[in-house]
């Protein structure tokens, strides 16, 4: 029985592990309870990918070779990044290293990504999964603070940054010129609303005086992705489930720490009304896809997305 759940555990979890811990963070202000059963979450998802990679590298070494599955893999590590601020409460400073391993880790497969699928791109393989392992390096910088680690949080956003406004029409040259025809595949348009609000995050996480023209040009590009992304959910939750369905969760739980943060900046009280409804919102699609992926790998018997799995490799599960 515990064979069969890790064999199913999809490389994707791990996105779902990201924004668990993400959004007991988020949840911090208003309940400490919230934010540690978020922690318990999110570390059990992590040892469920953990037990994954280790029991079958030769399986996660494929998925590996596909762009998607190596685009989506960095959220274990950016999710690692987000659990150590637990374990820095938790277990104390050692947890710092594990900080840096992550870090360390994530250049490693970011840099594998870049010369394998950004360099020589394959079109139709393209999607708004390639921003996790570049621009997803800047969750080190909202997590610096833990670690009294702000300048090397700076350093890591503007990287993020430069990195995220080249890879804004690269990413969408594909999505303008071709059409995602397989479900399994559509969820992952929802990653579009991550990485501006990443990077403002993770600005306002380590810089300590903000340039105005950073946070508002940063501030109306995440609204519009978070617009645009909102408009497509009707149609994306009426799609039967897939692992990609982990593409929903963190780019609105990071939308919402964002927009917190900025608010508490900038002392704008329509902000802080945007970022209370994003964090509902957050709080909402995070809990349906736990309970979504729970279904699937703990009481769905008989091997779904088969058919998905002829389709395309990218979400195989088994």
């Amino acid at each position: 029985m515990l064979k069969t759940i890790i064999q199913k555990v999809p490389v994707p979890l791990a996105g779902v592990m990201l924004a668990t811990a993400s959004l007991g963070n988020l949840l911090q202000p208003y309940s400490t309870s919230l934010q540690t059963i978020c922690g318990v979450i999110g570390f059990c998802l992590l040892i469920l990918c953990a037990i994954k990679f280790i029991m079958y590298p030769k399986m996660i070494h494929e998925d590996l070779k596909n762009p998607i599955i190596a685009s989506v893999s960095t959220t274990f590590t950016m999710g690692l990044m987000v659990m150590c601020t637990y374990f820095n409460t938790w277990f104390g400073g050692s947890a710092f290293y594990l900080w840096l391993a992550s870090i360390i880790l994530h250049i490693g497969l970011m840099i594998y990504f870049t010369i394998s699928f950004v360099i020589h791109p394959v079109w139709d393989k393209v999607f708004a999964t390639y921003f996790v392992p570049i621009v997803g390096i800047v969750v080190a910088s909202v997590t610096a603070p833990a670690f009294g680690m702000q300048d090397l949080g700076v350093i890591i956003f503007w990287f993020g940054f430069v990195t995220y406004l080249l890879l804004i029409p690269y990413v969408t040259y594909r999505y303008m010129t071709r059409e995602v025809k397989i479900d399994g595949e559509k969820p992952l348009i929802c990653i579009y609303a991550a990485p501006a609000s990443l990077t403002l995050a993770g600005y306002l996480s380590c810089e300590t005086n903000p340039q105005l023209w950073v946070v508002y040009f940063l501030i109306v590009l995440a609204t519009a992705m978070w617009l645009f992304i909102m408009a497509q959910m009707p149609k994306l939750l009426k799609l039967e489930f897939f692992p990609s369905y982990a593409a929903m969760t963190f780019p609105f739980v990071i939308s919402a720490v964002a927009s917190g943060k900025a608010a508490t900046l900038l002392q704008l009280d329509w902000l802080k009304t945007v970022s209370l409804v994003e964090t509902v919102w957050a709080c909402t699609i995070v809990a349906y896809v736990i309970i979504r992926y729970i279904k699937y790998l703990f009481i769905d018997t008989a091997r779904p997305y088969a058919k998905a799995t002829k389709q395309n490799d990218a979400f195989r599960s088994e």
